[in-house]
């Protein structure tokens, strides 16, 4: 049988405390250390990040690669239109929306 140690204070060889989380292999009529372990039915696996592949076929880009370019020169131009009708640089850190919002209430 397969067990998780849950709780602290279970000790090898009477010094050795066993750190909680470890997992051991004990007999399957164990009994002991009660209400300190659980059993697990498979070992901890190492998981894998399962991320697909792009999909390089044409006319198929990203969407985050269209979006970057899309609105950086979005955000240009709604600078230069917030820059020509304020006559002053809009703060660094406006987005395009907010620039579209006070443009659309200065016409």
């Amino acid at each position: 049988m397969h067990i998780r140690i849950t709780k602290a204070g279970i000790f090898r060889n009477g010094t050795d405390m066993i750190p909680v989380g470890t997992e051991l292999e004990v007999p399957d009529d164990f009994n002991g250390w009660a209400n300190k372990w659980v059993r697990i039915d498979s070992p901890k696996a190492s998981l894998e990040v399962a991320s697909p592949e792009p999909d390089h076929t044409p006319g198929n880009v990203p969407l985050n690669e269209v979006d970057e370019h899309a609105e950086s020169d979005d955000l240009h131009d709604l600078r230069a239109e917030f820059e020509r009708i304020f006559g002053e640089k809009p703060h660094g850190r406006m987005k395009a929306e907010t620039l579209r919002a006070k443009i659309e209430e200065a016409q």
